[in-house]
């Protein structure tokens, strides 16, 4: 099972306390991914417009479904996936 990290952005507004951004979160989390993290025993919140998933999933799957997802929002639009093997986080928010 692989660790991915996927980060949007809106072109309209860059503004995350925009009400897009509050529907965009609601769609990614429909999607399966989600905006914590758990480098060590803690869960810490991810920044604005970025999300985690897990499975056994290629990196193309995860950005596809992260696009197609975001496109449902605003489809102006940049989405950026990875697969994480190791994560360092320096002053993350507890969740």
């Amino acid at each position: 099972m692989a660790l991915f990290l996927v980060r949007v952005e809106l072109h309209a507004t860059l503004d995350y306390s925009h009400p897009s951004y509050e529907q965009l979160h609601t769609a990614m989390q429909t999607a399966g991914f989600t905006r914590t993290i758990n480098p060590d025993a803690a869960w810490y919140k991810l920044q604005s417009g970025s999300y985690r998933i897990d499975g056994d999933y290629t990196l193309e799957h995860v950005t596809e479904l992260a696009k197609k997802t975001v496109d449902t929002v605003d489809t102006n639009n940049s989405v950026l996936a990875g697969i994480v093997k190791r994560l360092l986080f320096s002053g993350p928010q507890q969740a």
